[in-house]
């Protein structure tokens, strides 16, 4: 089990059909997107820093807490520095142990129990002796009263009187020092909360990111077709940002507003329970509303991010194919559709700011409103001397200190959803299971390299009609050199990817010396292979190693003898940093004639007993070419070569010939047996020398009706004399004759 619940090479993946069925990207506003992705699915991505965030948590309560207490302190303190009674009663009653129940309510104990941390240490002694004074100069000891029969109150008012001088002068300094005290470990404990949780999300976003790009790269080509590369860069970045912020910043802060909100809510209660639901009336209300946001905020902040990933995909494509846009003069087009890709961000962005904004101000409406509430309430309590000052100092204080905290927890609150939305579009690419799992499977520890293709058909999940393949079957034995020709769209490159096991064939299977590739181990299989693609592609780093990217155990002798045969060395040699030379994005200070001798060195470096050639000479001059064919010649005699071409002298040494219409293989020969038969190579091949264009079915293209009558009734040899000498004629076919 992975980190996420899942992995992406392990358990068993063989079978028959298309590669998983791509996740499907969300459409139109939002309202019938993928299933809400649970917070529970979140806690995986939080348990490696479990550790971490309980420690974090600690400190958040030790850093709440002084905020929590210090109003009611800050009331208690200024009732004693004003001499209100019942404060003095109250720490006098504390010291003697008796009358508590008598001089104070339940809006006093919290400020005692606070303030009696910061009495000294003789406050008992100071307290009994106050009081024995008070009780022999008690007013009533002339009275007809026995010592001891007067009420607690009538002494412990006396008592107080005594002692609130002492208190102010005394004990006020050491509870003011004592609050700065809790106040600098709370402000400390502040601290180490923000760098644990900080700590945790670039960890979490280091998991996250890695677990992204292992399921990128490990995904089934089906689903890699079905999702621009833009957008995936989005989820990586945008969306395991935002999550990353949120964790470092919003659920922390969140966490303690919230911790603020509910103490706070205690102490109003127990400071004045008639004036706390004065401030908890707008809850119900404020607690439906969050509910409705969050739902709202949800499908709009999803919304935005998806217009956010086209975007990006957008971008990326654009500067991508710079050379191909500048070339044509499309610099506007683009431009204009991203302009309008930009516009779609900025219209989701507006709509999730204006519900955002909407909801923050109804939360700061009815907070202060509370307040305001409160203070009228407050003010008529205390004309009737059922509050004090110090106590309605506090409460206010609180009711604050809470509508703060829900107006920034209402806040955080949107970064949480914003960072749900980035999960839900994250977890769509890390629940994608390949079907094809890269470590497992047979390892064939003889290998020959016999390629047999047993009447395959396949479909392309994204096209399915019409067939790739249908019903294809032929056989590359070791040291044998296969040619493909036919037609752009014949499926000759369908041939090389099922191969590849890039997708797996509808019907059919595929053998290496015998054995189905569905049972052998991708990893190996594909390190077995060399493979030429016929896009030449080169990573952003340095020559040689892109030739090691095809072996990366090779020595130095080998690269450069790889690079030798490729024809490599005239140009490298060239470069000031020879083959240390950086290429740039996609071989991009390399010539597309280079990049392809790069590509076919990294083919041939690999040393493997399978070669795949796709179109690998096409962009090599017709010298260039020659010179690679005699330097391949012995690579190609020790390995079951499978090229796949257009040109004639790519082919013509091959041992066998397919030509490929519409996914059928429609003949097979050699050359010269071929050319004779009159058929489909015939047309290619003596179409290719006359340089006429030719349809799907490899017959010329006649470029006016004259031309179109006299190319359905020519045969190959006629059709190439039509409209040139019969000289040149003669002499064309004695090239084909060779």
């Amino acid at each position: 089990m992975g980190l996420f619940g899942h992995g992406h090479s392990h358990g068993h993946g063989h079978g028959h059909g298309h590669s998983a069925a791509p996740t499907k990207q969300p459409q139109g506003d939002g309202a019938d997107g993928p299933p809400h992705v649970p917070l529970r699915r979140l806690l995986p991505l939080l348990r490696p820093q479990l550790g971490l965030l309980i420690v974090a948590t600690l400190c958040l309560l030790i850093s709440s807490l002084p905020s929590i207490a210090l109003p009611t302190i800050v009331g208690g303190v200024l009732d004693i520095a004003r001499g209100d009674p019942q404060w003095e009663q109250a720490f006098v009653a504390s010291g003697l142990g008796e009358g508590q129940d008598d001089v104070q309510d339940e809006s006093d104990s919290v400020g005692v129990l606070l303030l009696s941390l910061f009495i000294p240490s003789d406050y008992d002694a100071v307290s009994e002796a106050v009081a024995a004074d008070a009780c022999r100069d008690c007013s009533l000891a002339d009275a007809d009263v026995p010592c001891g029969g007067c009420t607690d109150v009538q002494v412990l008012r006396a008592a107080s009187a005594a002692y609130g001088d002492r208190f102010r002068s005394d004990v006020l300094p050491t509870v003011l020092l004592g609050v700065s005290i809790l106040l600098a470990v709370g402000a400390v404990a502040a601290g180490v909360r923000g760098y644990l949780f900080g700590l945790a999300a670039e960890r979490t976003g280091f998991q996250v990111r890695l677990a992204l790009m292992r399921s990128m790269l490990y995904a089934d080509m089906a689903q890699a077709d079905e999702t621009a590369s833009g957008d995936l860069l989005s989820r990586l970045s945008a969306d395991t940002a935002s999550l990353q912020q949120s964790l470092s910043v919003s659920v922390g802060f969140a966490m303690r507003f919230a911790l603020q909100i509910l103490g706070g809510s205690v102490f109003l209660l127990v400071l004045s329970w008639r004036l706390t639901l004065t401030v908890l009336a707008p809850v119900p209300f404020l607690a439906a509303g969050t509910f409705a946001y969050g739902r709202v905020a949800q499908r709009y902040l999803r919304v935005l991010q998806e217009a956010l990933g086209a975007l990006l995909a957008s971008a990326e494509e654009s500067l991508s194919q710079l050379r191909f846009i500048r070339a044509f003069g499309q610099e506007h087009v683009q431009l204009a559709k991203f302009s309008t890709l930009a516009s779609a961000v900025l219209a989701s962005g507006k709509r999730v700011a204006r519900l955002l904004g909407i909801y923050q101000g109804s939360v700061e409406f009815a907070s202060y409103m509370s307040i305001v509430l409160v203070t009228g309430v407050g003010a008529s309590l205390l004309s009737t001397g059922d509050l004090s000052y110090g106590v309605l100092a506090s409460f206010l204080l609180y009711a604050i200190f809470v509508a703060h905290a829900v107006g920034a927890f209402a806040n955080h609150m949107g970064d949480v959803l914003r960072a749900i939305g980035a999960a839900q579009r994250i977890y769509e690419v890390l629940d994608r299971v390949p079907v094809v799992k890269s470590d497992e499977g047979e390892v064939l520890t003889k290998f020959q390299g016999k390629i047999t293709y047993d009447n395959v058909s396949f479909a392309y999940p994204t096209r399915p009609v019409p067939q790739a393949l249908d019903g294809v079957s032929f056989t590359v034995e070791p040291g044998q050199t296969v040619a493909i020709v036919g037609a752009s769209g014949a499926g000759k490159s369908t041939l090389v990817s099922l191969l590849l096991r890039l997708y797996e064939p509808d019907a059919g299977k595929i053998m290496l010396d015998g054995a189905d590739i569905r049972t052998l181990q991708p990893r190996w299989m594909r390190s077995v292979i060399g493979y030429v693609p016929q896009e030449a592609t080169l990573l952003s780093t340095s020559i040689v190693e892109n030739v090691r990217f095809g072996a990366p155990d090779a020595s130095q002798e080998q690269v450069m003898e790889a690079l030798r045969v490729a024809q490599c060395l005239d140009f490298i040699n060239e470069l000031p940093d020879g083959i240390e030379t950086v290429v740039g994005e996609r071989g991009a200070r390399l010539s597309q004639g280079q990049r392809q001798r790069v590509c076919i060195a990294r083919a041939i470096v690999s040393d493997s007993p399978v070669l795949l050639m796709d179109e690998a000479t096409s962009n090599l001059d017709s010298v260039s070419e020659r010179a690679l064919q005699r330097a391949m010649a012995e690579v190609c005699r020790q390995r079951a070569t499978l090229v796949i071409a257009h040109r004639l002298d790519t082919v013509r040494r091959a041992h066998l010939i397919l030509v490929m219409r519409a996914g059928r293989i429609v003949e097979r020969g050699t050359h010269d047996a071929l050319l004779a038969k009159g058929g489909a190579y015939a047309n290619l091949v003596h179409n290719q020398l006359s340089r006429v264009p030719v349809d799907d079915d490899g017959d010329a293209v006649a470029q006016d009706e004259a031309a179109a009558a006299a190319a359905a009734t020519a045969t190959p040899t006629k059709r190439t004399r039509k409209g040139v000498g019969a000289k040149q004629a003669r002499r064309r076919d004695r090239q084909v004759a060779e």
